[in-house]
């Protein structure tokens, strides 16, 4: 996960470079641009701080997350917004769901909508599985419709469902001693807080049980995970770099659509472990990634 500083400095890397290409063209943009930030907490005592921001009149507010790119729109009048968001654009209300946009919003959107999708490689790589333990935190559950995700990977897969709700660490240890645990075929590890907290137990846990499971980051296999398929994010600071310069080059924010994902990354484990958990060959053969050891991939 990225620090501020980290998240600013990768934007300022991208932004910069992008200079070139738009002084040929409007070659006063980037001399009479000035870049400034306030660090804004996502939580409602984040308001006051956007409001001090936004007496500095500025020509266009980026906004990282989700949260502050809300406080900000809610407050920026006909300012253009620009931001990136793990959750729906559409559904939080930042943005219209088509262009033109009501207001002059535009940004990332890198909302995870691949559950069917991993349930598919699961049924593919893992034929025989039929009941599948969800790991979740309340955010996820909140920002998923989980009625129609059982619906759809019972009526396409034939999975059956179950979430198991935990919020920390210790949420987990806890839920790892119930007797059921050890009765599901399978896992189903989302993009959540609690996955990113717990992953070393979630890991442990399942080469305990000796169940296979499927993952939503390269780095879970990385670190052990049998399987994992992640959208691609490295992106994102190019995309709202390349936003922003064409806000401020004079593009109007309410008919940029919105940036998403456009590469999808299948990365599996190739060892005797994954061999073991019964894993089809036909996935090594159809993975992005192929990791025998926890240094690095072999394809």
């Amino acid at each position: 996960m990225y620090s501020f500083a980290e998240l600013f400095g990768n934007f300022l890397v991208c932004l910069f470079a992008l200079v070139k290409h738009y002084y040929i063209i409007i070659p006063e943009l980037f001399s009479r641009v000035a870049i400034d930030y306030v660090q804004v907490p996502d939580t409602s005592s984040g308001g006051p701080l956007v409001e001090r921001a936004l007496l500095r009149r500025p020509a266009l507010v980026l906004a990282p997350t989700g949260a502050s790119a809300l406080m900000v729109r809610a407050r920026a009048g006909d300012t253009p917004v620009v931001f990136s968001s793990y959750l729906d654009p559409a559904k939080l209300g930042l943005v219209d769901a088509a262009v033109p946009h009501t207001r002059p919003v535009t940004g990332v959107s890198l909302a995870d909508m691949l559950d069917l999708k991993r349930m598919e490689l699961l049924r593919a790589a893992f034929p025989t599985a039929r009941t599948v333990a969800v790991l979740v935190d309340q955010s996820w559950l909140d920002a998923v419709d989980f009625s129609a995700l059982q619906d759809g990977a019972r009526q396409r897969f034939g999975f059956s469902l179950r979430y198991l709700l935990a919020e920390s660490v210790a949420d987990f240890e806890t839920l790892a001693l119930r007797p059921e645990i050890a009765g599901f075929d399978a896992w189903y590890i989302p993009d959540s807080y609690v996955a990113y907290l717990a992953e070393a137990q979630i890991l442990a846990l399942l080469r305990q049980l000796g169940k296979p499971a499927i993952h939503s980051t390269v780095q879970e296999v990385k670190n052990g995970a049998v399987m994992a398929y992640e959208q691609d994010s490295s992106f994102v600071f190019a995309a709202l770099a390349d936003l922003v310069a064409r806000v401020l080059a004079g593009e109007d924010a309410r008919t940029i659509p919105i940036e998403r994902p456009r590469r999808y990354v299948l990365a599996v484990r190739g060892d005797a472990e994954a061999l073991r958990l019964g894993m089809s060959p036909a996935m090594l053969r159809q993975a992005d990634q192929v990791y025998l050891d926890p240094i690095g991939p072999a394809k």
